[in-house]
């Protein structure tokens, strides 16, 4: 009788933690960890062809400007050969981020593919995650969910900060539409050209490069953050990008001493930003040339 008690209780106990389990530890459900801790809300945004989601905190305030994050690639290989079925970050660092964003307004908008479940998984070839990561399809999707992000948080103007591969699509967003009053990239693969060879992996054929805007970009004020030590997007590929927008009406960089392609950017966050990105006026913002952060 005892051995029988016991096996049900093992089985029980079983049940309940791999319940636990695959709601805490999947990727999705450490997301949705993330914002309930800090008492923000799940959204989704029917755009295009798919259904982005996101989370967002308190939209009461008057402010005027929506500060939105976008964030990196994602799990988006398997191995070197084999495309991922879910892109989703098991680490979400641009979530950690905006989430400690001390701004009225903050969005965190998950990229196409990302944070779905399976009713909401609607145009999600492998390939808006790997070749075609940064393709027009992509941005014309975030870019209408911002629309209705607008909408719904009864702002104007908006704030874009991109982590890792965010940066290139928030850069890219820049560059279309006439809403943007500063964005911000970190540890940001602004120059896909560049990058590519760097890393020495195959040509994004269906992917927009920012590089290749810069006419456009360089009069739109400009932050971007990268690690001294980051051997996934180096400093040159920074340098490259910011070559290639010759004389940029405001543009400020920074080289972080330490920091790598994931630390310590989460650690930090809320020091970096009250230091180089509060919501200001272009007149405010200082190192209109290269500079770097000895501290």
């Amino acid at each position: 009788m005892k051995q029988t008690q016991h096996f049900l209780c093992w089985v029980f106990l079983s049940v309940f933690f791999s319940a636990l389990i695959g709601c805490s530890f999947t990727p999705r459900g450490y997301a949705n960890q993330i914002a309930s801790q800090k008492e923000w809300q799940s959204i989704k945004f029917s755009s295009g062809d798919f259904v982005l989601h996101g989370f967002h905190g308190d939209f009461s305030s008057k402010e005027n400007t929506l500060v939105v994050y976008i964030g990196g690639d994602g799990h988006a290989w398997k191995n070197r050969w084999t495309p991922s079925t879910d892109p989703t970050p098991w680490n979400p660092v641009a979530l950690r981020l905006a989430v400690q964003t001390p701004e009225p307004k903050v969005l965190f908008l998950g990229r196409p593919c990302q944070f779905t479940t399976h009713e909401t998984r609607t145009g999600c070839h492998p390939k808006y995650w790997t070749s075609h990561r940064y393709s027009q399809e992509v941005i014309d999707a975030l870019d209408e969910a911002l629309d209705q992000a607008k909408v719904l948080a009864r702002t104007e103007k908006i704030i874009l900060a991109g982590y890792s591969g965010g940066g290139v699509l928030v850069a890219l967003l820049s560059a279309q539409r006439d809403d943007v009053t500063h964005f911000v990239t970190i540890a940001a693969n602004l120059d896909l050209d560049a990058w590519v060879k760097e890393q020495g992996i195959s040509p994004l054929s269906g992917s927009l490069n920012p590089a290749d805007f810069a006419v456009k970009l360089k009069d739109i004020p400009q932050t971007h953050l990268v690690g001294e030590k980051d051997f996934i997007v180096s400093p040159a590929i920074l340098q490259s990008y910011l070559l290639k927008l010759h004389k940029p009406l405001i543009t400020q960089w920074v080289v972080i001493p330490n920091y790598d392609h994931q630390c310590c950017w989460v650690d930090s966050w809320q020091e970096l930003y009250v230091k180089y990105l509060m919501i200001q006026t272009p007149k405010q913002i200082h190192h209109p040339s290269l500079v770097s952060d000895q501290k």
